[in-house]
């Protein structure tokens, strides 16, 4: 383990897809002795302990992959953007804020 990290509490890497915040996140949290969250796992943790009645948003896609791959591009953008919005921003905040109050 590197040095613990004593200027943040939370560190947040965000990039497209493929460009590279794995790639960068495994070696700097190794550095700084942080642990690392991807949200990808937080995704498939939320599938896992939800269903598509819970959370129609975050199944639909698997669930209804037809009618999704006859979406255009945009309607995919706006329904991930919306997934975002409503579903991993209240998780990210928790997180955030667990992290932050210990």
């Amino acid at each position: 383990m590197g040095e613990p990290a004593s200027d943040f509490v939370v560190l947040l890497v965000g990039g497209a897809s493929g460009s590279g915040k794995t790639s960068l996140g495994q070696p700097l949290a190794r550095r700084l002795g942080v642990n690392l969250t991807e949200v990808d796992d937080i995704q498939i943790a939320l599938e896992a302990a939800t269903t598509e009645r819970d959370l129609p948003l975050l199944h639909f896609w698997r669930n209804h992959l037809d009618e999704y791959s006859t979406w255009s591009d945009d309607r995919r953008v706006a329904h991930h953007i919306r997934i975002c919005r409503e579903v991993f921003q209240p998780v990210m905040r928790a997180i955030i804020a667990d992290h932050l109050a210990t």
